[in-house]
């Protein structure tokens, strides 16, 4: 019995594959000739056309155009142009007055004139490097120390009433006033150095009891 069921499922094994095959490609055949998608005829304001015939007729609408080329090249003469746009009289101009303008209207001919100016201003700016310089300055600076307690000490004297005595020191109140006037000449040499020839004038004043 074993035996049979296996013989039968093996002649039935190529028919199998042959069925699922055919209905395979029949599904594709009917995939394809289905129409998917938008019907596009439904869309267009005119019926379709196939493409032979569009471009026929396309063709066909184009207007031949003949251009005469003798006629085409004349000058045009017209008498609505002339009494709309009257001629201007024309001028007569040289060579020598194209060059004229030309030469006027040339800016690198204005920035050639300028380059002598230029270089003279940029020769006295070196120049001015080397002028006397004359300075003069004033300092003033004021100093007020208020007084202060100072230390303890033991008075060592001869005579026997401060000898032993303890006394506390005591600095007074000191003002100090200071002030600097100082004028010279400052010559720069080509060396690179410089030579300052000055007068200072310089003053300090101690006010106090121990000025």
């Amino acid at each position: 019995m074993t035996r049979w069921l296996v013989t039968l499922l093996a002649l039935a094994s190529p028919w199998g594959a042959l069925l699922a095959d055919e209905v395979t490609d029949t599904r594709a055949r009917q995939r394809l000739e289905k129409t998917e998608g938008r019907a596009l005829e439904t869309y267009s304001p005119q019926p379709g056309l196939p493409l032979h015939d569009a471009v026929k007729r396309q063709q066909q609408r184009k207007s031949s155009v003949t251009v005469d080329l003798k006629s085409a090249l004349k000058p045009f003469d017209s008498p609505e142009s002339e009494s709309i746009v009257p001629m201007a009289p024309g001028s007569q101009v040289t060579i020598a007055d194209i060059r004229q303008r030309a030469l006027q209207n040339n800016l690198q001919i204005k920035v050639a004139k300028m380059d002598p100016e230029l270089a003279r201003q940029s020769l006295r700016e070196e120049q001015a490097k080397f002028d006397q310089v004359i300075f003069a300055y004033a300092k003033y600076a004021e100093k007020d120390t208020p007084a202060m307690a100072g230390d303890k000490v033991i008075l060592k004297s001869d005579n026997a009433l401060l000898n032993g005595e303890l006394a506390k020191l005591n600095l007074d109140a000191q003002k100090k006033e200071f002030w600097d006037v100082e004028a010279g000449v400052k010559v720069p040499l080509r060396t690179g150095g410089t030579v300052t020839l000055s007068a200072p004038l310089e003053n300090r004043q101690s006010l106090g009891k121990f000025a």
